[in-house]
C-alpha cells in the first residue's frame, strides 16, 4: 500500500481474496472486506504528542483468525507510517493502562514481531 485512502487485495491463508483498506482519516483507520463485509479493523490514536500513533483497538471476525489477515493489516500500516506505537505486552488493567492488549491482540503482535513487520522500537515504553 502507497498512501492513505489506498486499498489492496490480499489472499489468505485459505485462499480468501480480502480487500484492505488504510482510510484516509487522522488518526488512520485499516479495515478488511471479505465478499464485499468488514470482517476486521486496526484503530489507532494521537499518543502523548500529536503525530505519533498506537494502535488502540484490533478486531477480526473469529472465523478469519489465523489467516495472516491481521498481520497483513499491521503490515499495510506499517509501509506508510512505520512509526506506529502498539500497546506494551506488560499493559493490563492493574498496571494503570487504558489500553492494553486482548490474548488475541499479543498474539497479533508477538506475530507481527517474529516475522519482522514490527519491531522492539514500535512497542510503547512502559
Amino acid at each position: 500500500m502507497e498512501d492513505y485512502g489506498m486499498s489492496k487485495r490480499y489472499i489468505d491463508a485459505h485462499g480468501r481474496d480480502i480487500l484492505i483498506t488504510l482510510e484516509d482519516d487522522w488518526p488512520p483507520r485499516v479495515i478488511c472486506q471479505h465478499a464485499g463485509k468488514i470482517i476486521g479493523h486496526l484503530d489507532f490514536i494521537d499518543y502523548r504528542e500529536p503525530g505519533t500513533l498506537l494502535l488502540e483497538h484490533a478486531d477480526l471476525n473469529p472465523k478469519f483468525h489465523k489467516a495472516g489477515i491481521g498481520s497483513q493489516m499491521v503490515k499495510e500500516i506499517m509501509e506508510v507510517a512505520p512509526d506506529i506505537l502498539v500497546p506494551n505486552l506488560l499493559w493490563n488493567s492493574s498496571t494503570g493502562h487504558q489500553i492494553y492488549l486482548s490474548g488475541e491482540g499479543a498474539a497479533l503482535i508477538k506475530s507481527c514481531l517474529r516475522n519482522g513487520i514490527i519491531s522492539e522500537q514500535n512497542i510503547a515504553a512502559y
